[in-house]
Order: C-alpha cells, then structure tokens, then sequence
C-alpha cells in the first residue's frame, strides 16, 4: 500500500534497430533498472513495438514476466493491439505477480491511427496497489476532458506514454505541466526517441506548493538527453490528494452545460 508517497519512473526507449529480441531485451533491461531503484510504477512510451506490431502478444508476455520477477506496476506504454480482429490503441497495466489489471484505449486516435484504428470510448481508473492511476495516451494529454474526467473519477497519477515529434515537443510539455495544475494530479509521461526526429525528454510533473503564498507549481523532473534511460521521482501522494479536494470542490459543473452541447 502507498499510503504517503509512491515512486514513478518514465522508461525512455528509442525507436529500436535489430530484432525483436534487442528491442524487448532493452524494455526489460530498463524495467529491471526501475526497480533496483525501488520504483513502484514505471511506464514505458507509445509505439515503441512499432515495428514489431505482430510481436505485442508476445511483448505482454515477457513484460509480465518482467513485472513479476522485479514485484514491480508496469504500464506497458500503449501498442496496437488486435484482439477478436479489432485493432485499437491499447495500453494495459501490469501487477507484480504478472497478472494483467488494466487496459485503457486511446480515444482520439492520430493521424494514420485513424484509418488503422477504432477508438476506443472508456475513461478506465485502475488501483495500483494503495494508489488509483489513470493513463492518457499520447494525442489524449491534448484534450482538457480526458484527464479532469479521470481525476474526478478518483485517478491520483497519470500516466501519459508518448510518441511526440521534435516539433511538438514543446507544446507536449506545457499540456503535461497545465494537465498537472487544472487537475492537482501528478503525471508520469514517457517518450520515444530516434533523433532527429522524435527527442524524447521523457518527463515527470509533480506539485509543489508555496507555503507562503498557497500558490501550487509543476515540479518537473525530466531527461535531457536522447538515449534508454529511466527518470525517477518519489510523489507525495497526501499532498496531491488534498490539493485536489480543495481544487475540485470549486467547480460549478452545473455551469458547463455548453461544454458538451
């Protein structure tokens, strides 16, 4: 149980060359580093078995046995996935016996992932040991909607695994730091990299709060450089709770009938 605070890691993975066996092989290398760091949860990016898309059955698999020999969460980043025939973008999250607990679908597909796709319409909150976890996949974070419904749902972090171009990269980090604020929850957002082209800077955002003031900032802890590696942060999970209950118990939803007209 995370009764006061949690570890959470991002897992940074490039855009692999070689066989499956070298890109899996580097996922679990990583996930086996999260937690000799004693992470709680870590998650790894999206479409980093772009390549290897016959291959996510077998990816679920290895990466179970990795969460189980390592008593580690894992959110599996987010893959297209195939079952009954369907393909969606899914993103599943994993025990530390192996088991799988969670599976949220991305519901505003991008670009080609639309003619490839169905998109998926259910906002999941899933308990993680003592802590309720929510995952935002990618072209999701953009979308206000997406993460207050998971807060109000109960969710206490975010996970946000990522596919983000070069161009886009700045943009991505302030939705992560406004998600993070608007919703007083903490996010975890991993991101690819194969430079030039996508720059990874995977990130973790947490609050912290002035106690002068009362005035609540991101806390950013990021990766500067492109290449695998894991960026780690310990949340101070009561902190976040009660930030939260003083934000949302000022809304006025019964104000925001035009939102969803």
């Amino acid at each position: 149980m995370f009764a006061v605070a949690i570890r959470v890691a991002a897992i940074q993975l490039g855009l692999q060359q070689g066989s499956y066996e070298d890109v899996i092989g580097k996922a679990l290398s990583l996930v086996k580093e999260a937690a000799e760091s004693n992470v709680n949860i870590a998650c790894l990016p999206e479409h980093w078995l772009i390549e290897y898309q016959d291959q996510v059955e077998r990816s679920v698999a290895d990466l179970a046995r990795a969460a189980k020999d390592n008593e580690i969460w894992l959110v599996t980043g987010a893959n297209y996935a195939h079952p009954a025939s369907t393909t969606f973008v899914e993103s599943l999250l994993l025990a530390p016996d192996g088991s799988v607990v969670g599976c949220q679908r991305k519901i505003h597909l991008f670009g080609d992932e639309k003619a490839r796709a169905i998109a998926g319409s259910e906002y999941n909150v899933f308990h993680a040991g003592g802590c309720k976890v929510g995952i935002v996949v990618c072209y999701d974070n953009v979308f206000p909607e997406v993460s207050r419904i998971l807060a109000l749902k109960g969710a206490e972090i975010l996970f946000v695994p990522s596919k983000i171009r070069a161009e886009g990269l700045d943009p991505w980090l302030l939705y992560l730091r406004v998600r993070a604020l608007e919703n007083r929850v903490p996010i975890v957002a991993p991101n690819i990299f194969r430079p030039p082209k996508y720059p990874g800077r995977s990130v973790i955002v947490d609050l912290e709060e002035d106690r002068a003031s009362g005035v609540v900032l991101p806390k950013v802890t990021t990766l500067t450089k492109p290449d695998d590696q894991v960026v780690a942060a310990d949340i101070d999970l009561d902190t976040a709770r009660r930030l939260r209950r003083e934000r949302l118990a000022d809304r006025r939803p019964e104000t925001y009938r035009e939102v969803t007209a």
